[in-house]
């Protein structure tokens, strides 16, 4: 019996080495994938903290920020001066610009038996306000301001607006003591000029002065698209005080 023992224990030892390899390789393995999950879970965790510390700091900064803007001191009425005054002196010194069209240009009229017809026509375009920057407006001849019109006190006058607007529009002579029914105002005086028509206004210019025209339909938005004009009535005699060395 003791001699198969002796050559039955040799055969029974690799098999027990095997089995401890493969326990050894299993836990091995385990405690690996567990560490790695351990170290995702951990650098997720640091990932967040650090996150949230950082939030903290710009939170921080954010209120430093703050209360050192509410305990500085305003500046003083010099400064807030000399800052508007730089502002105000570039935009002047901008002027006259060189940009595509001029406002306020002299509208001849044409004479058609003693009446001095104009013709005024509204329409959108693109206005140059500043070189290089165009601005959607609406405008009399495709002028910013529109064209001047100038004639003398007593002058017959006829006005012929064509609308090439998306909407309705008229005009109201500014400082004028025309006739009512050709003051302009829609609904009280005459009726909307619709989109594509036109309407013929004519007076006798009763006083001088330096006038203006303007729509007086949605003027609050016409009249701010560019819809307004002087109107220049001379005087027949001139006083001294309106003889003007420059107009």
């Amino acid at each position: 019996m003791s001699d198969i023992n002796q050559l039955d224990a040799p055969s029974d030892a690799p098999v027990a080495t095997t089995e401890s390899r493969r326990t050894f390789l299993r836990h091995a393995v385990v405690t690996a994938v567990a560490m790695g999950s351990l170290a995702s879970c951990s650098t997720a965790a640091s990932s967040a903290s650090e996150l949230q510390h950082k939030k903290r700091e710009r939170s921080h900064e954010e209120a430093h920020d703050a209360r050192a803007a509410a305990q500085a001191p305003p500046p003083s009425p010099l400064a807030t001066a000399d800052a508007m005054d730089r502002m105000h002196e570039v935009k002047m010194k901008a002027f006259p610009a060189k940009t595509a069209g001029k406002g306020n240009q002299l509208l001849a009229p044409r004479l058609e038996r003693g009446v001095k017809v104009f013709e005024l026509t509204a329409r959108p375009i693109k206005w140059e306000v500043t070189p290089g920057q165009m601005a959607d407006a609406w405008a009399y001849n495709d002028q910013v301001p529109g064209p001047q019109i100038r004639v003398r006190e007593g002058d017959r006058v006829r006005i012929v607006l064509h609308n090439e607007l998306p909407e309705s529009t008229s005009i109201h002579f500014h400082g004028l003591e025309i006739p009512n029914d050709q003051d302009g105002v829609t609904f009280i005086t005459q009726p909307p000029v619709k989109p594509g028509a036109s309407y013929t206004y004519e007076f006798t210019v009763p006083n001088s002065g330096s006038h203006m025209y303007h729509s007086h339909h949605n003027s609050a938005k016409q009249v701010g698209m560019g819809l307004l004009g002087a109107f220049i009535v001379e005087p027949k005699r001139a006083r001294a005080i309106e003889r003007a060395e420059v107009d």
